[in-house]
C-alpha cells in the first residue's frame, strides 16, 4: 500500500469512476486529497494496480469545471478502493488543493 504525503479531507461527492471493463459508472468519493482519494465503489469494477479514471468536478477561479483525472488503484477494501493521482497538471493540483482546504466551498455538485 502506498504511504500518504498529504492531508485527506472527508467529502461526499458524486462521481463518475472508469472500470477495469471501460465503463463510466456512478460512484461517490468518500475523501480527497492532493494525491489521491477513496472512491465508495463495488471493489469488483476494479483491481489493485489498474489505472483508473474519475470525472470529477471542481469549482474553480472561472467556475465549475469537469476534469477527467488519471489515477491507479493502490488499494481494495469491500466498500471501495483507494486511488492515487497520476500526471496532474499545475491547474488541476491548484483546484485540488482549494477543494482539500474548504471541500464544501469548492467541490461542485
Amino acid at each position: 500500500m502506498e504511504k500518504r504525503w498529504s492531508k485527506r479531507s472527508k467529502v461526499v461527492a458524486k462521481i463518475r469512476f472508469l472500470s477495469a471493463a471501460g465503463e463510466l459508472v456512478p460512484a461517490k468519493l468518500r475523501n480527497l486529497g492532493i494525491e489521491g482519494g477513496f472512491v465508495e465503489i463495488d471493489s469488483a469494477l476494479a483491481a489493485e494496480e489498474h489505472e483508473a479514471t474519475i470525472e470529477l468536478k471542481l469549482e474553480t477561479d472561472s467556475g465549475p469545471e469537469t476534469f477527467m483525472l488519471t489515477s491507479r488503484v493502490v488499494h481494495l477494501a469491500p466498500d471501495g478502493v483507494g486511488i492515487m493521482f497520476r500526471d496532474l497538471k499545475p491547474r488541476v493540483v491548484r483546484a485540488l488543493m482549494r477543494a482539500v482546504e474548504s471541500p464544501s466551498d469548492h467541490i461542485a455538485a
